[in-house]
């Protein structure tokens, strides 16, 4: 006693006691090594999946990005009547910028493509063009030279540039003498000024840039697409000057923004500019598809939580003499509440490092996937500390989530447990804690179901949807051609003709860009209809179009209405023509036939009258869920440009042509490089990559909530069925039938599931329609879906039911009435 008083007085004995309860749960974890597996690999998938999303969710949409003091970030919008539209164009941001100079500091970027001319080939790089205090507002410095500057921006000498490290390294082997070189990028030369630090990749958390250029190098030209203020692609970012609040610097901004209404009529009626922070910058590409996987995969823990808890409720029934002995003696409930809690924690930890394990290959993969649905993304997904401390904390959250109720229902005083020798509790009533716990997890497994269901259905429509255009056999290479002018036509006409002469070609055409290939399947001119008036508010009228070959329409199958497609007539020198989809001809021509009318198209002091000459069928252009659109195309040999895409309708399997096409090509010009080269089935594919990844994964998350739900009642029934030993051996000997066993038992665990389906069924119907714009062609409160799930979930249920009850009529009587 003299000792138990001078430890108790001892300022540590916390931690004495603390490191008794760890020996004891270590002892305990040896000890009952088909419980501590259980546990372990349940906890390790319920955090593993956590810890996959987490990491995936940090790198797309809440790392913070690699710059100086990332909070202190802010972000500008350009505004509508509606809502956020984003970018702005670059006139309006350098007035906006000098307007508001004494409040905030403003810079902006805009993504484009380039290609890069190396020895043995031209390589296609992404590239950012920014303004020319880009690297100084945002902090970064070189790792190699120097960063361009406000100097280099304004200055009138060559054109410079800045590498990004990973380039630096792929291309040029870390070489530091590559600095100062000329590079030739889209065929001009650019004088590389510096290489950036590692880890910098660009305000973007998804899109590795390759080079940064600021705008005078890469527009210089006066009347060019960056002095057009309806050619809004700018991001813009800013810092507050030093006193100056974000209120203040949001007053001037939107006194800016007011002044360029009234004095740009014609690009900014009606539009305004916001300020708002860049704490957590969010990515165009997934939307709110991270967020809803965190949501998601939190259900999942919490559905394996809870079959730990009833593992935990199972074995404190067993352990109930131990529990009433402890008590009898004194044992405070606390100080046996605290004993439990870190056997707890000792399971979440071994799960946590089971987890980490997982984790650590997932990852490994998820960069092959990203770039499998958009190859320019080219993000990483590191184990770091970050994602160490979310799999810390979320193994210390579940120590609460499956330890604590458990803990505080087993040591409930019941002193008389001490004197039974099997220590077993009294029978508890059906719905006791552990079945409510159960019924909770096959809730959550319904919802998880639905939402798994709905995706999935609503991906198969998007599968079977008509796109308006045929996209087997057609192989799609993107080339660059040295040539411009009357010697690319003649080549081009000469390369036509020779791959319509291969064996098992069936079309050629050449093109601005193919279908679903990016960018919203084409480009947006200004456009004037005659006799029609523009609605209130709108200060111009913005089309898309697309530049096409004569087979083009015969190429992709798309239906010509009325008039006649592109043919020989239609050259450069020749009256400008095009051809308009049905929804243009519908909307701006009324009921009247469109051939034959004319519209203008061009910026003002450059539009040009244009005669239609054919309608053609509707037909998608950039995502399978659009809805008809006006869309009109021009005769590639009118527009040209420096976009070419060749596409070639086979008779086969369009790939195993390539090498006959591109000896074809090469053989005609040798200048020519195919930078990508795809299948337009690809293409479409790709298009369905984001709805395909949330379907898939959270199919996954569905079914390991399923496989934990069936596992947990499985354990329920499993142990309800031992704790009933006896009354079973007493049906039996009174002459009960062995099936009547059987459904006593499953009518119970077909309660349980039916609980369970109806609070599942509830919370589907209150969530799901926050998914409707992720859900083409079906309904959130879809009954083919849901019947589905509920019939599913209830078959699993009674086959988890049915192997312990079937076990459990086949003990004998007398042995069970001698058990029990």
């Amino acid at each position: 006693l003299l000792k138990e008083l001078s430890t108790q007085a001892w300022g540590w004995h916390w931690l004495e006691t603390f490191l008794q309860d760890v020996r004891y749960a270590g002892r305990k974890t040896r000890q009952n090594k088909a419980f501590t597996a259980v546990a372990v690999l349940t906890l390790a998938l319920g955090i593993g999946a956590n810890s996959v999303v987490f990491s995936f969710v940090d790198s797309v949409s809440m790392r913070p990005l690699p710059v100086r003091d990332p909070a202190g970030l802010v972000r500008l919008f350009s505004t509508d009547a509606n809502s956020l539209q984003g970018s702005m164009s670059y006139p309006d941001l350098r007035d906006v910028s000098a307007q508001a100079k004494d409040s905030i500091e403003l810079t902006g970027a805009e993504r484009r493509g380039s290609l890069l001319k190396l020895a043995d080939r031209t390589q296609e790089l992404m590239t950012q063009v920014a303004s020319g205090n880009y690297f100084t507002l945002l902090g970064v410095n070189a790792q190699n030279g120097r960063v361009f500057t406000q100097t280099d921006s304004a200055a009138a000498g060559a054109p410079v540039v800045v590498m990004s490290h990973n380039l630096w390294q792929r291309e040029f082997n870390s070489d530091p003498s590559v600095v100062g070189r000329t590079l030739r990028l889209s065929g001009r030369a650019f004088i590389l000024l510096g290489v950036a630090p590692k880890g910098f990749h660009g305000t973007d958390l998804l899109i590795d840039t390759d080079i940064w250029m600021p705008v005078s190098s890469w527009d210089a030209s006066s009347g060019g697409e960056h002095e057009d203020r309806g050619f809004r692609g700018f991001d813009v970012f800013g810092r507050l000057r030093p006193g100056v609040e974000l209120r203040q610097a949001g007053a001037a901004i939107e006194l800016a923004g007011r002044r360029l209404e009234k004095e740009y009529p014609a690009t900014n009626a009606k539009r305004g500019v916001a300020l708002t922070m860049n704490s957590a910058p969010q990515t165009r590409q997934f939307g709110y598809l991270p967020q809803i996987l965190l949501a998601l995969v939190s259900l999942v823990l919490l559905i394996a939580c809870a079959n730990v808890a009833n593992l935990l409720l199972a074995r404190s029934e067993a352990r109930g003499r131990e529990i009433g002995v402890r008590l009898s003696l004194g044992c405070s409930r606390a100080r046996l509440v605290r004993q439990f809690l870190v056997e707890s924690a000792v399971l979440a930890l071994l799960g946590a490092a089971a987890s980490l394990a997982l984790t650590a290959w997932v990852i490994r993969y998820l960069p092959r996937v990203m770039q499998s649905l958009d190859p320019m993304v080219r993000t990483e997904f590191p184990l770091d500390g970050r994602l160490l401390t979310y799999t810390f904390a979320a193994a210390i959250s579940t120590v609460f989530l499956f330890g604590l109720a458990p803990a505080w229902h087993s040591t409930r005083a019941d002193l008389s447990l001490a004197s039974r020798s099997g220590g077993k509790r009294p029978r508890c009533k059906w719905f006791s804690f552990p079945n409510g716990l159960v019924s909770a997890q096959i809730a959550l497994s319904i919802f998880l179901l639905s939402v798994a269901g709905l995706l999935g259905r609503a991906l198969i429509r998007m599968t079977q949807t008509d796109l308006g255009f045929e996209r087997r056999n057609v192989l799609v290479l993107d080339l660059i051609s040295a040539h411009d002018g009357a010697k690319r036509s003649e080549l081009n006409e000469i390369l036509l003709e020779r791959l319509r002469g291969l064996p098992d070609v069936r079309h050629v055409s050449l093109a601005s860009r193919a279908p679903f290939e990016g960018h919203g399947g084409g480009w947006s001119d200004r456009v004037i209809v005659p006799g029609y008036s523009l609605p209130p508010g709108v200060p111009n009228l913005q089309i898309r179009m697309a530049a096409v070959g004569t087979e083009y329409f015969s190429l992709l199958g798309i239906r010509l209405l009325s008039g006649r497609a592109f043919d020989n007539r239609d050259v450069a020198a020749g009256q400008p023509v095009a051809i308009i989809n049905k929804t243009m001809a519908r909307r701006f021509f009324g009921g009247t036939t469109a051939v034959d009318r004319l519209f203008r198209v061009g910026a003002p002091g450059q539009a040009h009258d244009v005669r239609i000459v054919g309608v053609v069928n509707d037909s998608r252009i950039g995502r399978i869920d659009e809805k008809p659109e006006p869309y009109f195309f021009r005769p590639y040999e009118q527009i040209g440009g420096g976009d070419m895409t060749l596409m070639v309708e086979t008779l086969g399997p369009p790939l195993q042509r390539l090498n006959k096409v591109r000896k074809t090509i090469y053989d005609v010009d040798s200048s020519v490089t195919d930078t990508e080269v795809t299948t337009l089935e690809n293409l479409v594919q790709s298009a369905l990559g984001v709805q395909r990844l949330l379907a898939i994964v959270v199919g996954i998350l569905a079914l390991l909530g399923l496989t934990l739900a069936a596992v947990g009642l499985y354990g329920v029934v499993s142990y309800s069925v031992v704790r009933r030993t006896r009354e079973m051996g007493v049906r039996m000997a009174l002459g009960a039938q062995s099936s009547a066993v059987i459904g006593v038992i499953l009518r119970k665990a077909l309660l349980l599931a039916s609980v369970g389906c109806v609070a599942g069924l509830t919370l589907s119907l209150a969530v799901t329609r926050l998914l409707q714009g992720s859900l083409y062609g079906v309904s959130p409160q879809d009954p083919a879906t849901l019947l589905a799930v509920v019939v599913i979930m209830t078959a699993v249920c009674m086959l988890a039911s049915y192997v312990p009850a079937r076990r459990a009529v086949r003990i004998d009587p007398i042995t069970a009435l001698r058990e029990g």
